[in-house]
């Protein structure tokens, strides 16, 4: 085995886990759930340039754009909670 494929079976683990913690109630549906996805996606996403594979390609950099969107809003949330409190 080498090492992209190291590097895309993390990935794997990485979503894996993400969603056994939030499944199991060990993690929110919050920032570290996503950031799990981030980087399991493009941990993947790394393995692909030895292993090429479109569908792949595909749906991990759609996954990574969803969870950059998903960091972009919750950091936009605490802002806003945060200019709430001080009103």
């Amino acid at each position: 085995m080498d090492l992209y494929n190291i590097i895309g079976f993390v990935g794997t683990a990485l979503y894996v886990i993400g969603y056994a913690l939030l499944q199991t109630k060990k993690i929110e549906n919050g920032i570290t759930y996503i950031l799990f996805n981030l980087f399991g996606a493009v941990f993947v996403l790394i393995s692909l340039v030895k292993y090429w594979n479109a569908p792949s390609f595909a749906i991990q950099s759609i996954w990574i754009v969803i969870s950059l969107v998903g960091i972009y809003n919750h950091l936009k949330g605490k802002e806003k909670a945060h200019t709430t409190r001080e009103d």
